[in-house]
C-alpha cells in the first residue's frame, strides 16, 4: 500500500510561489559544495527562506551534504532557512507539500526528496538528514541519517556498504499474494555495486521459503527490490552478499514506518503484522464533539480488534484538512508530536505524565491535563489545547490512525468554535 502521509503531516500555509531556474555552483573555504538548482521558493522574506533545490543523487553524501548547508547558511545571512532537497529538478519544481489531492506524478515527486537542510537561527538549530527511503522519512526512522552542525569529525551515512552510502531505493513492501495468504523466509542474493554506484550482476545464491511453491515470489520480490538501490559512486566495483529475511510477527509494534531493518552488509529484514493486526483501526469519536473558546480537553477514541497496543499511533486534525492545528500521538514513545504552523518542523516529543507542552502559531497542547488510557481494544487519548486569537473561526476536528501497516483514512469527528 503506498503512503502519502509525508505530504499530510509536513503541509504548510502555501505563500506566493517563485519558480526560478538558476544553476549555482558555490564553494567556499576549501568545501566541495556540489552543484545546486533553485526550483520553487515559497517564502522568501527579511526573516525566513523556504525553498526546494535539487542536486545530483551522486551528492547526497553527508560531506556533500554539509558543505552545501554551509553555502545556503552563507546565501542567506540572517535569515532562517528550509531545504527541501531533491534529486530530480522536475521534481524540486513541482513538489507540493500540504496536499494529497495532486496529480499521481505530483506525488511520485516525493521519490527524490532525499535530504532537508534546517538552519534556526533564534534556537541556534542547524541540521541535515538524508532519507535513501522517502517513504521512510520519519524523524526517528532507523533509515534516516541526522546530521547535526557544526558536524563534529567526518560525518557517516547510516546505511552503507564498503564505505559508500546507500542514497537510494524503493520503499521495500511485504509481497502480497492473491489469495492473501502470507509467505515467509530467507532470499540470499549475490552481486557487485558498479563504479556508477548501481547495482549489478544479481544472482541467488539461497533460497528457503514456506510454503516452497511461493519461492518465486520472494525471489522476484528481493532482486526487483535490489535492482533499485543506487549507492555512492566509487573508483572500483563492490562486492556483496546480502540475505532479505521475510517475517510474519504478532508484535503490534510493527508500524509502517519500522517494516523493514537494515542490518548492512549482510541482511534486511521485512516484517508483516499477523492476520488479526493486518486490519485497520476505527475511529469512534473526540468528545466533546462541538462547542466554542480558547480553552479545551479533547478525548479521542480509537479501538483495534487485536486490542489497543496495535495502534501505533494517533494523528489529530483541529482546523482546515491540511492546514490546523496538527500533531499526532506515538503510542510506543508516550509521547505527542506537534507540526509547526508551516507544517516544515514536527515539535516534540512531549512525554505524557510529564510536564512541559507545544506551541506554533496556531495552537498549543500542554501536558497538564493531557493523558492517555488503553483496556481491551479500546485506546483513549486526552490532549489539553489551548488556541490562539489569530485561529479564530470554526474549525473542524479530524482523526487518523497507524495499526501495523495500515495509516487510515482521516475522518472528520467534529467542529470547535475559536472565538
Amino acid at each position: 500500500m503506498e503512503n502519502n502521509r509525508f505530504v499530510g503531516r509536513r503541509g504548510f500555509q502555501l505563500l506566493a510561489a517563485l519558480v526560478t531556474l538558476v544553476a549555482v555552483s558555490p564553494a567556499f573555504g576549501g568545501c566541495d559544495a556540489p552543484h545546486y538548482r533553485i526550483g520553487k521558493i515559497w517564502k522568501s522574506d527579511a526573516s525566513e527562506v523556504f525553498v526546494q533545490l535539487s542536486i545530483q543523487l551522486r551528492d547526497f553524501v553527508p560531506a556533500k551534504l554539509v558543505c552545501l548547508a554551509g553555502t545556503l547558511k552563507r546565501k542567506y545571512p540572517d535569515r532562517d532557512v528550509s531545504a527541501f532537497l531533491f534529486s530530480s529538478h522536475e521534481a524540486a519544481l513541482g513538489y507540493v507539500p500540504g496536499s494529497m489531492e495532486v496529480p499521481p506524478e505530483v506525488l511520485e515527486y516525493q521519490l527524490k526528496l532525499h535530504g532537508i537542510y534546517v538552519c534556526n537561527r533564534e534556537k541556534h538549530e542547524e541540521s541535515v538528514e538524508m532519507f535513501p527511503d522517502p517513504r521512510s522519512m520519519e524523524d526517528d526512522s532507523p533509515l534516516t541519517t541526522y546530521i547535526d552542525l557544526p558536524a563534529k569529525g567526518t560525518p557517516a551515512c547510516k546505511l552503507a556498504i564498503n564505505g559508500r552510502c546507500l542514497l537510494e531505493f524503493r520503499h521495500i513492501y511485504y509481497p502480497d499474494t492473491e489469495d492473501r495468504k502470507t509467505i515467509s523466509g530467507r532470499v540470499t542474493v549475490a552481486g557487485s555495486i558498479r563504479r556508477d554506484g548501481a547495482t549489478s550482476d544479481l544472482v541467488v545464491v539461497d533460497a528457503k521459503v514456506n510454503p516452497p511453491e511461493r519461492q518465486s515470489i520472494l525471489v522476484d520480490s528481493t532482486l526487483q527490490s535490489l535492482r533499485t538501490w543506487r549507492f555512492a559512486p566509487g573508483k572500483q566495483r563492490d562486492d556483496f552478499r546480502i540475505t532479505y529475511d521475510f517475517e510474519v510477527t504478532d508484535s503490534p509494534t510493527v508500524g509502517y514506518e519500522r517494516e523493514v531493518e537494515f542490518q548492512l552488509p549482510t541482511q534486511v529484514r521485512i516484517w508483516t503484522p499477523s492476520p488479526p493486526l493486518s486490519q485497520y483501526a476505527t475511529v469512534v469519536s473526540a468528545t466533546p464533539s462541538a462547542g466554542t473558546g480558547f480553552r479545551q480537553a479533547f478525548t479521542f477514541v480509537v479501538t483495534h480488534p487485536a486490542g489497543f497496543r496495535a495502534i501505533s499511533q494517533v494523528g489529530f486534525t483541529v482546523g482546515p484538512a491540511l492546514q490546523g492545528c496538527a500533531g499526532y500521538f506515538k503510542l510506543s514513545a508516550n509521547a505527542v508530536y506537534l507540526w509547526s504552523g508551516t507544517g516544515s518542523e514536527r515539535l516534540g516529543p512531549m512525554t505524557l505524565g510529564s510536564s512541559g507542552a507545544l506551541h506554533n502559531s496556531m495552537c498549543t497542547i500542554s501536558s497538564a491535563g493531557s493523558s492517555v488510557a488503553g483496556s481491551g481494544n479500546q485506546l483513549s487519548l486526552t490532549l489539553s489545547f489551548t488556541f490562539e486569537p489569530a485561529f479564530a473561526g470554526t474549525r473542524i476536528i479530524y482523526l487518523d490512525t497507524v495499526a501495523g501497516r495500515l495509516w487510515s483514512p482521516r475522518v472528520q469527528v467534529g467542529t470547535w468554535t475559536v472565538p
